[in-house]
């Protein structure tokens, strides 16, 4: 799928490039020279000889890229975790933050080992019971409002005040606003 994907992108921008210029969109189609080099730029493009492992203990978690023989790993202690954000609109995304690293991935990747989820899951509860800014967003997407002991408020019901836990200030209801 990302090789189609690379291909429409390359494809598409020689002949925006084309149409811009003046000249025929489809022309370059005709020149073989050219078909080398989309060839190349689509396999780049779509990662073949990239590889992401994830992986959880019972403290932390750690993503690792490795791409053209590099490798770059970044972790975060579950436990430890300061900041918990969520954001996105089709695809949602999961930032988590402790002392020193952070971690950005989406909600997708996370919940494909059930296993895996759990241990972040619970590292995350754990944080947020210990005090780690966690947005209203995150609130909502993880179901924090739902877990007994925490004190976030459902920040899909309107009919109570929500409290923002980062300012810890208490907003009114939707319908009771001053405009």
């Amino acid at each position: 799928m990302q090789v189609v994907g690379a291909l429409a992108i390359l494809s598409g921008g020689i002949s925006l490039a084309q149409f811009i210029d003046g000249e025929n969109p489809i022309e370059w189609v005709r020149y073989w020279q050219l078909w080398p080099i989309l060839i190349i730029g689509v396999v780049l493009m779509s990662g073949p000889t990239s590889v992401l492992t994830y992986s959880a203990g019972a403290d932390w978690f750690q993503v690792q890229r490795t791409r053209f023989g590099r490798t770059k790993c970044a972790w975060v202690k579950l436990y430890e975790l300061r900041h918990i954000d969520a954001f996105g609109g089709v695809l949602f995304h999961l930032r988590l933050w402790d002392d020193e690293r952070g971690i950005e991935r989406s909600f997708e990747e996370l919940q494909l080992d059930r296993r895996m989820w759990d241990l972040i899951y619970n590292g995350i509860v754990h944080s947020a019971a210990k005090g780690a800014e966690v947005t209203k967003m995150a609130t909502g997407l993880l179901q924090l409002h739902d877990v007994p002991g925490l004190v976030f408020d459902n920040p899909y019901d309107k009919s109570k005040p929500s409290v923002d836990r980062r300012a810890g200030e208490t907003e009114p209801p939707a319908d009771q606003q001053q405009p």
